[in-house]
């Protein structure tokens, strides 16, 4: 089958990763949209789409997913023109139940959870070297990365032994590493103690999910809005207790820094549950099966 995918392509994206899963499958891609029997993009990219199909171009069905409706901004994918867009496609999808909910409430729009793929990341069994890492837009205020610096000052985390990984210099100093290559952001996981990640909107947090799968363990707040999803209070009661204040997460970490049973207790814990419900679903391959699921059932 020819299958034509479109979304951000940069630092090795999640759509590289769905075309190496369908690759992985035995089909082809091209970048003709009117030669392809299927069209999968993600919002954000759904207008070429949206042309084509009105002028009469496209003869595959179309499968939009959403990434999500940042109700926090409120203007990145605004939703008037998301709807007239996903008017157009024969089936819709989105990467988490976080995001299948509010396009149902805000879009009265139904939508199958397809979670986008992740980075290849291995548990390397290799000695923590540092305390804490941050991955990804770090200066966003959504991401509440001063409420995490604040908590690692508190307990007295140098400065020396924070790092940070992505393409924005922090503003709270420490180690800046800029973008790393895959290798590499799978090596920090690996070194580091603690992934802090207090953002309240995640809508999939792939470096949250990336952590578990290399047993360094992710700092997060109650109010995550996936948090129920992936972590769910009964399998790790612990996230339910770290309140979105700089001494809630201080406390969470400490704890956890001073009882090395407790932590590896933790990191064993959110491994397993990382392996035994999420890789798969979680990988190119599985995601591009979930996503000629939908394609046979038109």
């Amino acid at each position: 089958m020819r299958i034509f995918t479109d979304g951000a392509r940069f630092w090795g994206g999640q759509v590289d990763r769905i075309d190496q899963g369908l690759i992985e499958l035995g089909h082809e891609l091209t970048s003709d949209i009117t030669q392809a029997d299927l069209i999968y993009s993600n919002n954000g990219t759904y207008d070429k789409i949206f042309q084509a199909k009105t002028e009469g171009l496209i003869k595959g069905k179309i499968i939009l997913n959403v990434l999500d409706l940042a109700p926090h901004t409120g203007d990145r994918f605004p939703m008037a023109l998301t709807l007239e867009h996903l008017s157009i496609a024969d089936a819709v999808t989105c990467i988490s139940e976080t995001v299948q909910k509010d396009l149902k409430t805000r879009g009265n729009t139904d939508s199958t959870v397809i979670y986008n793929p992740m980075k290849k990341i291995s548990n390397l069994s290799i000695p923590r070297k540092f305390s804490a890492l941050f991955v990804g837009r770090v200066n966003d205020a959504e991401k509440r990365a001063g409420l995490a610096i604040q908590a690692l000052n508190l307990i007295g985390v140098p400065p020396n032994n924070v790092y940070t990984a992505g393409g924005e210099h922090p503003y709270y100093g420490g180690q800046y590493l800029g973008i790393v290559n895959d290798e590499q952001l799978n090596i920090l996981y690996n070194e580091a103690d603690f992934l802090m990640c207090p953002t309240r909107n995640a809508f999939l947090g792939l470096p949250i999910l990336e952590a578990c799968a290399a047993g360094c363990i992710p700092v997060f707040c109650n109010d995550l809005d996936i948090r129920e999803e992936f972590f769910p209070s009964n399998l790790f009661p612990e996230s339910a207790d770290i309140q979105p204040d700089v001494d809630s997460v201080a406390k969470f970490i400490y704890n956890l820094m001073v009882d090395q049973e407790a932590r590896l207790n933790l990191q064993e814990r959110l491994y397993n549950h990382f392996k035994n419900n999420l890789e798969e679903k979680l990988s190119p391959l599985g995601v591009a099966k979930r996503i000629i699921s939908v394609y046979n059932s038109l």
